[in-house]
């Protein structure tokens, strides 16, 4: 929205019109939905955004992370498994025979 001076956006139905629950920028077109702070100014008062309301975002699945996920696991858990197995029982062995 560019900046207009106050009444330039209006036609001669709005003008009749009063929408005093809608924050209006300088040219009459509501400002966009949210939490607005009235402000003081030297010149009077202004308003200032607090928070914008917006749509909800829209998302699209890109990667199958789930699908991604298990095939890593269903390569690597059996070799990682055996692994670990073997250096736990290692050292349960060795914390035995040291005693």
């Amino acid at each position: 929205m560019f900046p207009t001076h106050v009444g330039m956006n209006r036609s001669e139905h709005s003008m009749h019109k009063t929408l005093k629950s809608v924050p209006h920028a300088r040219g009459d077109e509501p400002l966009p939905a949210g939490v607005y702070q009235r402000i003081s100014t030297g010149l009077g008062s202004a308003l200032r955004s607090v928070l914008y309301f917006t749509r909800a975002a829209t998302y699209r699945p890109r990667y199958k992370i789930a699908t991604l996920a298990q095939d890593i696991f269903d390569r690597r858990f059996p070799v990682n498994f055996e692994e670990q197995l073997q250096r736990a029982v290692a050292s349960a062995w060795n914390k035995a025979f040291k005693r």
